[in-house]
């Protein structure tokens, strides 16, 4: 099961950074993570419970289409979001999506902070500085670090049933 963690943090990882590079959740990351899962169940020494973690994934890509179409969410966000709940299942749900909102208030009121700093150094130094999209002023914030910190945390710290890391 340990292959599985790593491999599941690997992708988490590889998607946070995507998303802070380039604010984009490449579809075929998330379809990685997808088809992880159905191997989890073959392999997993105790069957987790697919069938309400199936219904509070697709509540949650039900609700997380509302926040898109509401334009406060991209659609990778929600995609990521949807899928990770499948491993986080219905007992951690709760726990996971506070975390998410957690990071994802950290991260925010660090790029509040840090946006105004970097634009200044820019201004004073434009010929030797450029800044990363990240920390200009007015782009948005990248959540899917906020939704991938908060799977980690949650992967291996609290423990994701079927998922026996210690």
């Amino acid at each position: 099961m340990l292959i599985i963690a790593f491999l599941l943090t690997f992708l988490t990882v590889a998607v946070m950074v995507t998303d802070l590079i380039k604010f984009k959740i490449p579809n075929i990351m998330v379809l990685a993570i997808l088809l992880i899962y159905p191997v989890l169940l073959f392999i997993a020494p105790t069957m987790p419970d697919w069938q309400s973690a199936l219904l509070v994934a697709l509540a949650s890509f039900a609700g997380g289409f509302v926040i898109f179409a509401l334009k406060l969410m991209g659609g990778g966000d929600v995609k990521l979001f949807a899928v990770l709940t499948l491993y986080i299942g219905k007992s951690g749900f709760l726990d996971f999506l506070v975390g998410v909102g957690i990071y994802g208030g950290i991260l925010t009121l660090f790029l509040l902070a840090i946006r105004p700093v970097s634009s200044y150094l820019v201004s004073k130094n434009r010929d030797t500085i450029t800044i990363p999209r990240v920390l200009k002023i007015g782009e948005p914030v990248p959540y899917g670090i906020a939704i991938g910190l908060s799977f980690l945390h949650t992967l291996w710290v609290v423990g994701i049933p079927g998922i026996a890391i210690n």
